[in-house]
C-alpha cells in the first residue's frame, strides 16, 4: 500500500470515528470537566514517503510506541492530550528487481505528542528527539552506520481517532487509530558526503493502530435525580 493511500485510510477512519463519537455526547455535560492519564501501546509500519534512488524500492516496516497519555477535558468532549513515547520506527530499501538484497534504518526516538481532541477526533504534532539508532544490510547489501547526531530531530503532523471499548468506574479502555508524516528529512545532510540528501531520506510517514487505558482522576460521580414536586394538600 503506498504512502498517500495510507494516509487517506486513516483520515476517513478517523472521520468515521468522529461521526461515530457524535452520536454518543451525553445531554447536559457541556461544562464538566476532566483529567484522565494511563498507559498507552501502539504498532503498525513507517514508510519512507519521499523519493527513492534509482535501482532500489522502498516497502513499509514494523514501528511501535509503548508510552503514556495525560487527558484534558474542559467542556464536552473537547480537549487537550499530551502523550509521551517511546517511538521506534523501521524504513526498509531494497533493489528493485531483488526484495531480498537491502537495507533497513532502525530509528528511535523519545517522543511528546500535544494534541486537541473533539469526541474521537484528535489532531496535533509529534516532536521525537533521537535516543538510538542502527543500520542493518541483508543479501549483500552494505550501509554505512549512523550516529545520534545524524539525525534530525523529528517533527510530524498526527490525525487519529479514538473509539472507547470499555468503561469502569477507574477509566476507560480506548482503542486507537494514528497516521502521521514528517516535515523533515531523517537524516542530516553531512551524512550522506556529497551525495544526493533528498534520495533514501524521508520524509518518514507511519500509521498505528493501539490500546490505551486511561485512570479516571477527577471522576464526575452520578449526578442527583431531580425531585419532583409534591402535589397541594386539599
Amino acid at each position: 500500500m503506498k504512502t498517500k493511500q495510507i494516509v487517506t485510510l486513516f483520515m476517513l477512519l478517523g472521520l468515521a470515528m468522529y461521526s461515530n463519537a457524535q452520536g454518543q455526547v451525553v445531554p447536559g455535560g457541556e461544562n464538566r470537566t476532566d483529567l484522565k492519564l494511563g498507559p498507552s501501546l501502539a504498532a503498525g509500519a513507517a514508510t519512507n514517503a519521499g523519493n527513492v534512488a534509482s535501482g532500489w524500492k522502498t516497502a513499509p516496516a514494523f514501528s511501535w510506541a509503548p508510552g503514556g497519555l495525560l487527558d484534558y477535558t474542559f467542556a464536552n468532549n473537547l480537549g487537550v492530550q499530551l502523550g509521551i513515547a517511546y517511538d521506534a520506527r523501521t524504513t526498509n530499501f531494497h533493489l528493485l528487481d531483488n526484495s531480498n538484497s537491502g537495507f533497513d534504518y532502525n530509528f528511535g526516538y523519545l517522543a511528546l505528542r500535544p494534541q486537541v481532541r473533539f469526541d474521537g477526533f484528535t489532531l496535533g504534532l509529534g516532536i521525537g528527539f533521537p535516543v538510538n539508532v542502527g543500520t542493518s544490510g541483508y543479501g549483500g547489501s552494505t550501509v554505512a552506520p549512523i550516529q545520534l547526531s545524524d539525525l534530525n530531530t523529528l517533527v510530524e503532523a498526527r490525525l487519529g481517532g479514538t473509539i472507547e471499548l470499555i468503561k469502569s468506574e477507574t477509566g476507560t479502555l480506548n482503542f486507537t487509530a494514528e497516521g502521521s508524516y514528517a516535515f523533515y528529512r531523517n537524516i542530516r545532510d553531512a551524512w550522506f558526503q556529497g551525495a544526493n540528501v533528498t534520495m533514501n531520506n524521508g520524509p518518514m510517514a507511519s500509521a498505528e493502530l493501539g490500546l490505551n487505558y486511561l485512570f479516571d482522576l477527577t471522576p464526575l460521580g452520578t449526578p442527583v435525580p431531580p425531585v419532583a414536586a409534591e402535589s397541594p394538600t386539599r
